[in-house]
Parts: C-alpha cells; structure tokens; sequence
C-alpha cells in the first residue's frame, strides 16, 4: 500500500513520462523526489520512498556490469495493484 508521498512521487514520475528514458542511477530519481517533495524529507527517507516503490514492482531492476550498483527503469503501468488481463487459448 502507498503512502501520501509516495503516491505523490509515482504521479509526477508518470506525469512527467520518465518511463520512456532508459535504465537510470538511483541519484536521477532521488534528485526529482527531493524537487518534487523540498527539504522536508532527510536523505534516508527519500532512500526508503525509492525503495519501497522498487520493492512494490514500480521500478525494472538492472545490475550494472560492475556488481555493486544498479540501474533503475520506471515501469509504464502507474497502478501496480490493478489486475492485468490474462488471456485464455482453447484448442
């Protein structure tokens, strides 16, 4: 389930079609969240707004050819909990 912010967050992301960019660093995001919501929020609480939209599935997860870093690519569909339709084949 999301919360105020980061319903807010995922909005403006698809508001502004950063789905159509390509797989992006954590900072790219953290940058907007930080535009988007001020100074309000620490560091750590926008780490855990981004990571909670990951865990949720919001985000494509890719591993950069070096191990330790990741790169992140918005998904298209806004709402993740809506059912996706699934399509039966009789023979």
């Amino acid at each position: 389930m999301l919360n105020h912010n980061e319903k807010k967050v995922l909005d403006y992301f698809h508001s502004k079609r950063l789905y159509k960019n390509g797989f992006l660093k954590y900072s790219f995001f953290s940058k907007k969240i930080k535009y988007l919501i001020g100074d309000e929020l620490s560091v750590y609480e926008r780490r855990k707004i981004f990571n909670n939209l990951v865990k949720l599935d919001y985000f494509i997860t890719q591993t950069h050819p070096s191990k330790n870093k990741y790169l992140y690519q918005l998904r298209t569909t806004i709402y993740r909990g809506k059912e996706e339709t699934i399509t039966l084949i009789f023979e």
